[in-house]
């Protein structure tokens, strides 16, 4: 890991500076970015977790001459920028009361809990500054054979957020994953009509990202016309 482009000069700097002891691990690399590392791939999206609040995440930051925003500071995240990498610091923290568009949070100290909100095992990987794995919910097994499997109770991940829909097509083009599982299907069939209930923003930024590549936006369809076709056989 540590010869990727998660230590890069910049990445290594930020997450050295939310990490100034060398006895405990206060913030590590989450998500994406270390899922597409792993799979020797690119992103300049960065997330990042952390034991420290957001208050004093920004601080921090703001100190060392980064670009701060703290649009989503009530969920837990800021947002810092650097010349090649935007970041995504988020306190680690368990969803209270989702409603599957928004979810009041509170702040925990536990990796494992913070995990556990997470949407999918290959979301829920991290990374420390020295490029120790740390797994909790065997994220690498799925990433390793390409499986998109939630995170607990698949109908439970997506009432806490309907645009869980999306992401779960969304990560099955992207890793091939033949969607076989009717139980699935049915859940994502029974709530797909909660999609209205997301902000146009939010659907349009993971849609686009679909819709962006031809051959995903083609498979995409045939995914439907799957759904649609347990649907109405049953």
């Amino acid at each position: 890991m540590k010869k990727t482009f998660l230590f890069s000069k910049e990445n290594k700097k930020i997450i050295s500076i939310l990490n100034p002891s060398s006895q405990k691990v206060h913030t590590q690399f989450v998500g994406g970015c270390v899922r597409k590392a792993l799979e020797g791939e690119l992103t300049t999206d960065i997330d990042l977790a952390t034991t420290y609040k957001p208050q004093i995440v920004k601080k921090i930051l703001l100190k060392n001459k980064y670009k701060v925003l703290d649009l989503a500071i009530k969920y837990g995240s800021i947002t810092a920028l650097s010349k090649n990498y935007k970041y995504e610091i988020t306190s680690l923290r368990k969803d209270i009361n989702p409603d599957g568009r928004h979810t009041e949070i509170k702040l925990t100290k536990n990796w494992l809990e913070d995990s556990l909100r997470r949407d999918f095992t290959i979301n829920a990987i991290y990374c420390d500054k020295s490029g120790k794995i740390f797994d909790p919910v065997n994220g690498l097994k799925d990433l390793k054979n390409k499986k998109i499997n939630f995170i607990g109770n698949p109908e439970s991940r997506i009432k806490e957020d309907y645009l869980r829909i999306i992401r779960f097509i969304r990560f099955s083009l992207v890793y091939n994953y033949n969607i076989n599982d009717r139980n699935i299907i049915k859940i994502i069939n029974k709530n797909i009509k909660f999609l209205k209930l997301i902000s146009r923003e939010r659907l349009f930024i993971e849609l686009k990202k679909i819709l962006e590549n031809q051959i995903f936006l083609i498979l995409s369809i045939i995914i439907i016309l799957k759904i649609l076709f347990i649907k109405y056989t049953n």
